[in-house]
């Protein structure tokens, strides 16, 4: 569940700088950790390394599992990645 919600914590690296954004807008020292935790070539990647590595332990791959369902969700809710201004790519 922690990896549901993990993506968008991001937020929380500028927190302080976030009264003077405008609407929508994410603090620009925000985006490149919100964008590469949105990008979802990284859970994919560890997925299957997870898959490829003598390694066997639920709790990552549901973790993985949950990560990847934010991104979609996000997606299908119409979030994106940002641009290096904080504002939500068109």
């Amino acid at each position: 569940m922690a990896f549901l919600v993990l993506p968008d914590l991001t937020f929380l690296v500028a927190l302080d700088e976030a009264p003077r954004m405008a609407k929508g807008q994410l603090p620009p020292r925000a985006v490149p950790y919100y964008n590469a935790m949105h990008r979802a070539l990284v859970p994919l990647t560890l997925a299957a390394a997870y898959t490829a590595l003598p390694l066997h332990w639920p709790p990552a791959f549901a973790a993985l599992c949950g990560w990847l369902a934010h991104i979609s969700y996000d997606r299908v809710f119409g979030y994106g990645l940002r641009t290096k201004e904080g504002f939500q790519r068109g």
